[in-house]
């Protein structure tokens, strides 16, 4: 008889929660849309941690410059993110996405600077190597 209260007790209350499910926005924002903002989103955050002075003096503010760049105000994406929110198997892959872009962004990045930095090495070996050759025209003489 216990078992069948406590049974019934917990049955009661995980069936009394009520989770809120988010009305389908006025103005929705298509996935693709969403995953590119949230990639700008996260940009736009970490440089203002990096550098916020530089990015107030460029005039710079990632909450206006984002509704600004998309031509919506904050209460669309707010209201967007609530909705895909709704499922959550779904929310998940929206970031997956999110970082997936990232990852591919940080790769790109990471072969121009290893590009670069080869450049710049092959370049200082040249003039290390033109300098070798001034020396020692200048010893021989």
């Amino acid at each position: 008889m216990k078992k069948l209260i406590s049974i019934v007790a917990i049955w009661t209350l995980v069936s009394c929660q009520s989770v809120e499910q988010f009305p389908v926005p006025e103005k929705l924002l298509s996935e693709d849309l969403m995953v590119t903002m949230l990639v700008d989103m996260t940009l736009l955050n970490a440089m203002k941690s990096v550098s916020r002075k530089e990015l107030e003096e460029s005039g710079i503010y990632p909450k206006e410059f984002m509704c600004a760049k998309y031509d919506i105000n904050s209460d669309v994406f707010k209201e967007n993110t609530k909705y895909y929110s709704n499922d959550l198997k779904n929310y998940e892959k929206l970031f997956q996405r999110v970082a997936d872009s990232l990852e591919i962004r940080t790769q790109k990045i990471d072969a121009i600077v290893k590009k670069r930095e080869q450049l710049f090495a092959k370049e200082d070996s040249l003039k290390y190597s033109k300098i070798s050759d001034s020396i020692n025209n200048l010893l021989e003489d």
